[in-house]
């Protein structure tokens, strides 16, 4: 082609080009990618082709007759003729003055609009791709429901999430100590059982003689406990829980000396209770709550000493006349003895009412660690029915105010183990005033005080928001108004060890 163009430069004769090779050349022209082609402005498509219905298939543009291209005499030739499509069929001619090559002129080109092509899915991105990261603070769906790196706690309560609770601040989950109160609303429901060993050495006792006169003995009191624990907590708010406490304690002496002079007893305590939550602060992980309680306690005590009471009682009668008790023996006339009534004889009593306080504060020191420590008061009035034998009974009466802090740090390494560890320790102060009674020979009102301290040490399993599954030992020092009740001041220290069970479930 630039051949034929060099010999019509040169020659003016005008040169006749040969159909089949023109077409030749621009069949190879039209082959040629786009990339090799000089762009130009695309010509508009002439405005009487419309576009079919866009359910159509799309329709490939009809050719006209084979395409006359023209092929450029240099790349930086301008283009003065393109077709529909955009491409160059016509460059002008690198001499000047030298006539522009003819061309057929190009057909018009139906343009058809194919419709879109499917949204194909998103494709995953592969190895080599590397998606852009998310903007710091910019969560997905997924992510905001992901769980932290241990997941979340078995069991969690309802409402509760993995560093805050009822009982959870810091991610600490508190365990309830046995000694004093907690400062926790929530709603539980708890069973526990403890099996305890007393001992107080050096006790006295007074115990009737044949003669009728009382000696003074002096032995080790030893008592097996055995107490059952009950209670439940309905939560009415996040600020307000009521709940009862109650025990079933059951003890029997375990020498011959303190089955006989003591005996064994049984008896129950129950205690309402209303918590209200004052404070919470879950950025500083502190709890502050007020509780309020009421006692009651009724016991029974069965004692072999009043039987020989009622012993001694008959033989005194009978040194008194013995011939008018041989005459009625004679005549089988009972009626003339002194019968006792023995049940009476053998039984004491105790009954007790009263209520109180206590300002109960939690502090969570980490995920791992934290303390609970209480102060609280409690005020009772106790009167205890003794026997005197044949059917006599006299009345004790006292009243009783207690002072007590307690103290509890505890470790719960959830979810590194499921276990949990504590330490609790309460000082008491007892102060109690007897009525007088001068058949126990309290001619005076009497008042005692007396101090005690008890401790405990708690292993739990802690795999479970919400259960609290422990096992407690406990020791005591006491001074003990109970079974001392006047002599409380002068009895030495009772000491008790407890092995204890605790089950709490959260709900």
């Amino acid at each position: 082609m630039v051949y034929a163009a060099t010999l019509r430069e040169r020659s003016p004769m005008k040169l006749e080009l040969n159909p089949a090779l023109l077409g030749f050349f621009s069949i190879t022209c039209w082959a040629l990618p786009a990339s090799a082609q000089v762009p130009s402005s695309a010509a508009p498509p002439p405005a009487s082709a419309a576009p079919p219905p866009a359910s159509a298939a799309p329709v490939a543009p009809l050719p006209s007759s084979p395409p006359v291209l023209a092929v450029p005499v240099a790349q930086a030739n301008p283009c003065v003729l393109s077709d529909a499509a955009g491409r160059c069929v016509q460059w002008a001619l690198s001499a000047a003055g030298a006539p522009a090559l003819e061309t057929a002129p190009p057909k018009p080109v139906i343009s058809v609009d194919a419709p879109p092509s499917p949204t194909a899915p998103d494709a995953q991105p592969t190895l080599a791709e590397n998606p852009e990261p998310a903007a710091e603070g910019d969560t997905s769906d997924d992510e905001a429901e992901a769980p932290g790196a241990a997941g979340p706690s078995p069991g969690m309560v309802h409402g509760e999430s993995e560093f805050a609770g009822d009982r959870t601040l810091l991610g600490h989950t508190f365990l309830y100590p046995r000694l004093f109160e907690n400062a926790f609303v929530a709603a539980s429901f708890y069973v526990g059982s403890s099996v305890e060993f007393y001992h107080q050495p050096g006790v006295t006792a007074r115990v009737p003689t044949t003669t009728g006169t009382t000696d003074t003995i002096t032995f080790d009191r030893d008592i097996t406990f055995v107490k059952l624990n009950y209670g439940a907590d309905l939560r009415a708010s996040e600020y307000l829980s009521f709940g009862v406490d109650a025990d079933y304690l059951a003890e029997v002496g375990t020498n011959g000396q303190t089955l006989f002079t003591w005996g064994g007893s049984g008896g129950f305590d129950v205690r309402p209770n209303a918590k209200l939550r004052i404070f919470r602060s879950d950025a500083t992980g502190s709890q502050l709550a007020l509780r309020g309680f009421g006692t009651f306690q009724a016991g029974i005590r069965a004692m072999p000493l009043g039987l020989l009471i009622d012993i001694s009682n008959q033989i005194k009668a009978a040194t008194q006349d013995p011939a008018a008790l041989a005459d009625c023996l004679i005549q089988a006339n009972f009626e003339c003895l002194p019968t006792p009534d023995v049940g009476t004889d053998i039984t004491a009593s105790r009954k007790r009412f009263g209520g109180g306080a206590a300002l109960a504060y939690a502090q969570a020191l980490g995920r791992y660690a934290g303390g609970q420590l209480a102060v609280g008061v409690e005020s009772a009035s106790t009167d205890v029915t003794l026997p005197l034998g044949g059917g006599a009974t006299t009345k004790l009466g006292s009243s009783e105010t207690s002072f007590y802090a307690g103290i509890s740090p505890s470790l719960n390494f959830y979810p590194l183990l499921p276990v949990g560890l504590t330490y609790e320790y309460r000082v008491e102060l007892n102060k109690s005033s007897y009525d007088t009674n001068a058949t126990l020979g309290l001619t005076d009102a009497t008042k005692v005080s007396a101090l005690s301290h008890r401790m405990n040490w708690g292993l739990y399993y802690t795999g479970r928001r919400d259960l609290m599954l422990g096992w407690l030992a406990g020791v005591s020092f006491l001074q003990d108004l109970v079974r001392s009740m006047q002599h409380a001041a002068t009895d030495p220290r009772a000491f008790v060890f407890a092995a204890q069970f605790d089950m709490r479930y959260f709900f």
